[in-house]
Order: structure tokens, then sequence, then C-alpha cells
């Protein structure tokens, strides 16, 4: 009985060691495939192209000899086939994605039983990792066409501005007559230096893309009234200023404020010549509160009023609100615009813990 027994138990217990044999190689080989997958990064420098080709030579060593696919995305489209693998299986997968369409595949040496399950999975691993590869790269073409569409926006912006004060130069040497006049207008040039020269600095400084500067080595103690004074002389505004406070910071933030919100004011001057201004700076405990005012037309939309890009104005940009808000951002401040009586007010708040 023993006799028969012994044999069978042997041939049962070989045949259990060469399936655990067997299916440890196969999971040290699934674990090897799928190290080699966690591994490959999205590489937004490459393309659809460059980027496939460098998965297949990766995954040769674990049996895929090449990748084969045709791919449509954002107006491109990218091919490639090996025609001398026949000896060889090729798995296939179609795309239909919001973004890519097209189908990929793997060239494999071997495509039966468990394989043909691993070779699937593997394939669309690989596809998921293509899709999100061309998503990257058409978000990272996108928004870099977005920035530059930005520094255009501010360009144009700075320019405006520069072109209304030649304008308005031009005008004023038009009307000069008397000695008095020659002088009061010379006057007026030397004043207003430095608002023309801050906005041609602003413009250069955008043509350097990619040039830094450190901030904190231009902090300076900065009177709010006299900045907001000197824009509106820029502006040939007729503007009261009450209050004042002195503020440790970078200019340059103050100066986006009172330029753009000024700026926008003196816009409403061209079109309603009797405009006035105020500017109110009341230093409390805790903060400083800037408010700004003046008897044109009330906001339309007075919480949109700060969004990029918004404007009412015909041939208005909608960036000088946005800029100033960004500066008032900045400092940790906040900035309310709404309507009292019929006219706009804008309330800037900044804390003086900043």
């Amino acid at each position: 009985m023993l006799e028969v027994i012994y044999p069978i138990l042997t041939i049962m217990g070989l045949t259990i060691l060469g399936v655990v044999f067997y299916f440890s190689f196969e999971l040290k080989h699934i674990l090897k495939i799928l190290s080699i997958l966690s591994k490959i990064k999205t590489n937004n420098s490459l393309d659809a192209k460059e980027y496939i080709d460098s998965i297949a030579l990766q995954l040769r060593p674990i049996g895929i000899e090449d990748i084969s696919y045709k791919l449509s995305y954002s107006n491109s489209t990218v091919s490639y086939e090996n025609t001398i693998l026949k000896e060889v299986s090729l798995v296939e997968t179609t795309l239909q994605d919001n973004l890519v369409s097209g189908n990929l595949g793997i060239y494999v040496k071997n495509n039966k039983g468990e394989r043909k399950i691993l070779n699937t999975l593997i394939l669309h691993i690989i596809t998921l990792q293509v899709i999100n590869q061309i998503h990257s790269k058409i978000y990272t073409n996108n928004e870099s066409f977005a920035k530059l569409l930005q520094l255009q926006t501010y360009m144009m912006h700075d320019l405006k501005n520069i072109l209304q004060f030649f304008q308005a130069m031009q005008y004023n040497v038009a009307t000069l007559h008397t000695d008095e006049e020659k002088s009061r207008f010379i006057h007026y040039l030397q004043n207003n230096t430095e608002p023309v020269n801050k906005k041609v600095s602003n413009i250069l400084t955008l043509l350097k893309i990619g040039s830094s500067q450190n901030k904190e080595d231009s902090y300076e103690e900065v009177s709010l009234a006299a900045v907001f004074r000197e824009y509106a002389n820029f502006y040939l505004l007729e503007c009261s200023i009450e209050g004042d406070a002195v503020i440790y910071t970078n200019k340059e933030h103050i100066t986006a404020i009172a330029d753009n919100i000024l700026g926008n004011i003196y816009d409403k001057k061209l079109l309603q010549s009797d405009i006035a201004c105020q500017v109110i700076i009341e230093e409390q405990k805790d903060k400083i509160c800037i408010t700004l005012s003046d008897n044109g037309y009330e906001f339309k939309n007075p919480l949109e009023v700060c969004e990029p890009f918004y404007t009412t104005k015909q041939g208005g940009i909608g960036i000088g609100m946005y800029q100033a808000a960004g500066a008032v951002k900045l400092l940790n401040g906040t900035i309310v615009c709404k309507n009292v009586s019929e006219h706009p007010q804008i309330v800037i708040t900044i804390p003086t813990n900043r």
C-alpha cells in the first residue's frame, strides 16, 4: 500500500514545488515590470513620440520589443509601426480621450495564457501614462501661452499710460505762450520724471523675461500721501488728499496702487472734464485705511472691478485694477470696490503688522 502512496505523494510534492517556483518566477517578473513602469515619469519637455520611444527602450529587458502608435492630439499626429517584428505578437488598444485619439500597441514575444493578461495590463498602464503625458504637455503649452499673453497685456497697459502722458504733453506744448506758462510746464515735467521712468522700467523688466531682483533690497519708508500726490499731479487730476501714513515696504507696491487707480480716474476725465477725486488716509491702531472716491459714474459691477481683463471702457484692457489689487495682496491687505451715493468708492486696508 505504501509502495503505491509514496510515488503519488512524491509526484504531488514535485508538482506543487514546480507550481510554486513557476508562480514565484512570474511574480518576480510582474514586480519587475511594475517597478520599471512606476519609474517612468511624465516629461513635459518631450513630445509624444520622444516620450513613447523612451518608454519602449526601458521595457525591452522585460519582453516588450517595441511600441506601435498612431496618435492625434492638439492639431498634431504622430505614428510609428515596426514592420521588422513579424515573428512577435502585437497587442493593441484604441484611445478615445477628450484630447487624444488613435491607437497604441506593444510587440511581445509571448502572448499566451497568463502572459496575455499581463500584457494587457502593461498596455493599459502605458496608455494611461501616454495620455497623462500628452495632457500635461498641452496644459504646459497653454499655460506658457497664457503667461505670454499676460506679459503682453501688462506691456500694453503701461505703453497706453506713457502714450497718454505724451499726448497731454503735446497738448500743453501747443498752448504755451507766455514765459510763465513755459516755466510752469517745465516744473511739471521735472516733477513727473519718476512716474514716467517707472513705467519705462516696468516695460524693460517685462522684456527681460526670467530676470529677477531682490525686492527686500528696495524696502524703504514710504509716505502714502506723497505717492498719491505724485501720481495725481502726473495725471493732472484735481485731487484732494487728506491725512498720511508712513509704511516700511517696497515702494513699487504703493506706486502700483496709486498709478493704476488714479490712471483709471484719468481715463474718466477724458470723457468727463469736471472729474475730481479724493484720497483719505487714516492710520488706525493696527491698520491703515485708504479711501479713494471720485464724482464720476458708479461701478456697474463692483465685485468684478478687480478681476483680470474686466473693463467697461471702450478700448480698455482691464488690467489696471487687477494690478492694483495684486499690489494690495502683496501687502497682506484687502481692497473693496463699492458705490456710495451713485459714485464709485475704493477702500484699501493694509495691516500695520505685515
